[in-house]
């Protein structure tokens, strides 16, 4: 038996303890399993999605360069060949089966479950498509990224871009006080400038505008792919029109402002109002000031 590294009560695990603690999960088990109508690999999945019984099925959505078809999509399939796993294309899996028509259908369980629920499954799977290498449009794309939950659910293994794993969020960034303010109190004037940001890029009132035209549901923007979410893009867009022209605005309507737009954001931390780093640098230095009088 291999040392154990340090913990409290290190010196109570021996071999007799370890086969007791199999023994409880075992015990576990075997009622679970017998009070379970199914088999052992239906108990198995219905566990945990992710466990490897008799082979998964994989969807693969990946960028491409093609400005029609920018993205590509293929089904797969695990299967143990020569004491290794390899990624096959699921077409082949009909080869592989032939003749074992109750391991194909086990095999495509998860496929058949998935189209129960999503009609864009249902219509690969009615065409063939599902068993061939395909070219998908954004908004293709955007139906399939957006049910990937669904499959996973269903116990389909998904391959994802990464921008859809770390999705930029859009925000309306106002920073106030680029001037120190001549009085203080509520009506105190501060002066403003309204950013709009998708994650760290931000956007002109022009690039806005274009998003809040595109109805695919993906936009690519400055390089990168994201999520256009209309709903959000209008309320930023209606918080620039009661902003833009300004110069200025009082600390009454900078927080009116700030809790009118949280209120209605689709998440309130999407919008934020800070005080710029001159006008902190300022506020320190008067009150430096009235410190030292």
């Amino acid at each position: 038996m291999r040392a154990l590294s340090y913990a409290l009560g290190a010196e109570f695990v021996n071999l007799e303890w370890i086969a007791h603690i199999y023994q409880l999960l075992a015990d576990v088990f075997n009622d679970e399993l017998a009070a379970f109508e199914g088999t052992a690999a239906e108990y198995l999945r219905s566990q945990n999605t992710a466990l490897t019984v008799s082979g998964r099925v994989f969807f693969h959505l990946v960028e491409t360069r093609e400005e029609d078809f920018p993205f590509a999509f293929m089904a797969t399939y695990s299967t143990k060949q020569a004491n290794t796993v390899q990624h096959l294309p699921l077409k082949r899996a009909l080869e592989e089966f032939d003749g074992d028509q109750a391991a194909l259908l086990g095999l495509l369980a998860t496929v058949s479950k998935a189209a129960n629920d999503s009609e864009f499954i249902t219509s690969l799977v009615e065409s063939s498509e599902l068993f061939s290498p395909l070219k998908f449009k954004p908004n293709e794309a955007y139906i399939f990224l957006r049910e990937v939950p669904l499959y996973e659910d269903c116990g389909i293994i998904c391959r994802i871009p990464n921008f859809w794993k770390r999705k930029a969020k859009s925000r309306l960034s106002l920073s106030i006080g680029a001037q120190e303010p001549a009085l203080l109190g509520m009506q105190s004037l501060l002066a403003f400038s309204p950013k709009v940001f998708f994650g760290d890029t931000e956007l002109s009132r022009d690039e806005l505008e274009a998003l809040a035209a595109e109805d695919n549901g993906l936009a690519f923007l400055k390089g990168k792919w994201v999520e256009v979410n209309q709903e959000r893009i209008k309320q930023l867009l209606a918080a620039l029109d009661t902003i833009e022209g300004r110069e200025e605005m009082t600390f009454a309507e900078a927080i009116k402002l700030q809790a009118g737009i949280a209120k209605a954001a689709v998440n309130p931390d999407d919008t934020e109002v800070q005080r710029s780093p001159g006008d902190q640098k300022s506020g320190r230095q008067a009150n430096k000031g009235r410190q030292r009088n």
